[in-house]
């Protein structure tokens, strides 16, 4: 099993080869998931702009909120 630093660092990895619109700045499309449901259809964008915070589209709003380091711990 993964522990979670090293997920948290392959992570942060994979956002440096995703697309960025401007430079610092990348942005990934991820499969929906939850807490509670790793299976929900649709997709999501994920923002990433280094340090351990990621930016993310919320489900049924036009809101982005910060997705921080240990709530991704808690999934």
């Amino acid at each position: 099993m993964v522990t979670f630093a090293q997920f948290w660092s392959r992570l942060k990895s994979e956002f440096s080869h995703a697309p960025s619109p401007r430079p610092g700045v990348h942005v990934i499309s991820v499969k929906k998931w939850s807490q509670f449901s790793d299976g929900m259809s649709g997709r999501f964008s994920v923002i990433y702009q280094g340090g351990n915070v990621l930016h993310g589209d919320t489900a049924g709003t036009n809101n982005w909120r910060n997705i921080s380091e240990a709530e991704f711990r808690k999934v």
